[in-house]
This record gives C-alpha cells, sequence and structure tokens, in this order.
C-alpha cells in the first residue's frame, strides 16, 4: 500500500500563490507513489472536499471572521489529522503554522518546509513579530526533517538554531506549455498577491520617470490591501495598463510571459520566487531586485538587477534594457539554460521522496 502523507499549508488547491503552486507541482510528480491528503479551506479554493488531480482534498469552509481564518484553518486541519488520519508523515508548508506541530508530533513523524519569513516584512507589529520568533522555534526544533526554497533562509537556520536543514528549491516543468495570447511586447508585472512587499509601487515610480507610452500588463489579485490599490492607481495615472485578475490557469500565465518583451520582478522580499523561474523558463528577458534571495538562484549575466526599493535605479535599468534588446535576450538564454540545469521538478520532486522514504 502506498504510505500516506498529510499535507497542510497549501490552503487551498488549484493554488493562488507561490507556495501552493510549488507544492501542486511536487504533489503531482509523486502521487503515483504516495497517497497524500491536502487539507484547504475557502475562499482559497473554488473545489469541494474530493479528489483533485489524483490526490484527496479536504475543504474546510471559510471562518466567519475573516482575520482569524487562516489561524481557524491551521487549528481545524490538526484537529482533523488528530481525530480522523493514520497518516505516516505529516508534510507542513510555511513556518507561520508550526505552533500545531508540537500536537502532531505526539501521533505523525513530520516534515516542515519553509518558504519565507513573514518577520521584517513591516506588515505586523511588534508582538506578531515576537510569536514569529516563537513559531519560528518550533519550526526549526519539531520536526523530524526540516526544509528550506531558499538558500539564504537554509544557512540563517542552520546558524541561529544550530540544527541542520535541507535546500531543496522551488522549480518549473520541463518543456512546459503556453496558451496563445492576444497581447503582445508589453512589459509585465506579476504576482499572486498584489501587496507592497512585491514593489510594483517601484515599478509605477520608474516608468513614470522615463515617460513610458507602451503597454503594461499587471497580472495579480488587488483585493489584499484595498488601500496600496489605490496607491498603484494612483501612480499608473497616465500610463498605459492593463489589468488582469489572478490567473490560477498555468498555461495561460505562461502564455503572457511568453509575449512580454520584458518582465519586472520589483520584490522587496522573496523566499525562492516561481515566478522568477517561471519567466525565466519562457527566455523572457528579466529586470529583477538585486535581494540576495533572488540573487541566490541568478547571476548577472543571465538577469539584470536594481538596486532594491530603488525605483530611480530601477528607471534607469529598464532603459536600458528596452535599448539594448539583443543583449538583454542573451542574459535570457542564459537564465533559461540555469533552470534547465539546475530546477526542474522532476529531479526537486525526488529529493522530497528521499526523505519520505528515509521517515
Amino acid at each position: 500500500m502506498k504510505k500516506k502523507i498529510g499535507i497542510i499549508g497549501f490552503k487551498g488547491l488549484p493554488p493562488s500563490n507561490g507556495v501552493a503552486a510549488a507544492g501542486d507541482c511536487i504533489l503531482d510528480k509523486l502521487k503515483n507513489k504516495y497517497d497524500f491528503t491536502v487539507y484547504s479551506i475557502k475562499p482559497h479554493t473554488t473545489e469541494d472536499s474530493g479528489y483533485y488531480k489524483g490526490y484527496r482534498q479536504i475543504v474546510f469552509d471559510k471562518f466567519p471572521v475573516s482575520k482569524l481564518n487562516t489561524l481557524y484553518y491551521y487549528l481545524k486541519s490538526m484537529a482533523h489529522a488528530l481525530v480522523h488520519e493514520k497518516f505516516d508523515i505529516v508534510h507542513l508548508h510555511n513556518m507561520d503554522g508550526a505552533f500545531i506541530l508540537p500536537l502532531l508530533k505526539l501521533k505523525f513523524k513530520l516534515v516542515a518546509t519553509g518558504h519565507g519569513r513573514p518577520q521584517g516584512t513591516g506588515k505586523w507589529n511588534k508582538i506578531i513579530e515576537f510569536l514569529f520568533d516563537v513559531i519560528e522555534n518550533l519550526f526549526i526544533r519539531v520536526p523530524n526533517v526540516v526544509t528550506s526554497v531558499a538558500k539564504t533562509y537554509q544557512q540563517f537556520y542552520i546558524e541561529k538554531f544550530k540544527k541542520k536543514v535541507l535546500y531543496i528549491p522551488n522549480g518549473v516543468f520541463k518543456n512546459i506549455k503556453h496558451k496563445p495570447v492576444e497581447d503582445k511586447d508589453y512589459v509585465l508585472f506579476a504576482a499572486g498577491r498584489v501587496i507592497p512587499c512585491k514593489g510594483c509601487h517601484l515599478l509605477m515610480k520608474a516608468l513614470q520617470d522615463i515617460n513610458y507610452e507602451d503597454q503594461l500588463l499587471f497580472i495579480g489579485d488587488r483585493t489584499h490591501k484595498p488601500a496600496y490599490t489605490e496607491e498603484i492607481n494612483r501612480l499608473a495615472e497616465g500610463l498605459n495598463v492593463k489589468y488582469i485578475d489572478l490567473i490560477r490557469d498555468k498555461e495561460l500565465l505562461m502564455g503572457y510571459l511568453y509575449n512580454a518583451k520584458l518582465f519586472v520582478f520589483p520584490s522587496l522580499q522573496e523566499a525562492m520566487s516561481m515566478m522568477l523561474l517561471e519567466a525565466a523558463s519562457m527566455k523572457v528577458p528579466i529586470i529583477a531586485s538585486n535581494i540576495e534571495e533572488n540573487k541566490a538562484i541568478f547571476d548577472e549575466s543571465e538577469v539584470l538587477y536594481f538596486e532594491s526599493g530603488n525605483e530611480s535605479d530601477l528607471a534607469i535599468k529598464i532603459k536600458y534594457a528596452l535599448n539594448n534588446p539583443e543583449e538583454m535576450k542573451k542574459m535570457s538564454e542564459r537564465a533559461y539554460q540555469k533552470v534547465i540545469d539546475e530546477f526542474i521538478w522532476d529531479e526537486i520532486a525526488d529529493k522530497y521522496a528521499e526523505i519520505y522514504d528515509e521517515l
């Protein structure tokens, strides 16, 4: 019989964010070897409880108080697993849910995968950040195996906690298909959630600085931070912007990447971005912020970097890229080769299989 593995942390499939997108790819490669059960919650999924792409998904109704929905999701997932399931392993994705690990450890072997640190984003007050520090301690010390999708966080955890943490990156599918789209030759910004740490405001200011007149295609869910969305709309006044809501259809998203003349990735904080890898897999030239997490993936011969948080430097780099398409094309070819050599899901998923089998 297949070993049973419970998955907590995606919140919903089909995926609406990078964590779920990465996890969906891993499960898709390993579903013939293991019996996966994924815990999800409305409104992060449009599906009901049942089977999705060959693995079981248990979907909880959303909590009446939206701000407590994530807390409710983790507690409900933990309770269901402890009472109703006989998993061989529970795999937690996302550090913020690690407060449920001590109770889960009473019954299951545990794997925990870090996709970033909420501390330092500027989103939380000091009390919440202190709680995240406590939860992070549990995330590192309780599981049987801890992994990180980012080298920078792996090294941080090893140095701080003196515990082994495995680096297993995100990836892309080889020869991924893309659907045709009508729009062509635009500057592209895309993110799951349009929030301040994605740096959208920097892009708008930079395009205004260079009096950019061609089309900007802006993809993402703009409902998370209404005040920030209003700021983006104000900064975009006078620009030729086409807004597209969150795209869950992966092949359609790849189509928009494929047709872009330039992909701009101005994030102020990331772990290991799926979007950055997917852009490189479509051979679109990339401008990205020079945060450590991005530079751990691509070097300066593969991606054109700008100083993080500096819209003036971003404007200079966009102008350079638009004026030097052949040089940018060469960089995109090198970035594509890096992805093919090092970040393909077939090999990456096998690393998770090795952990499951060892446990």
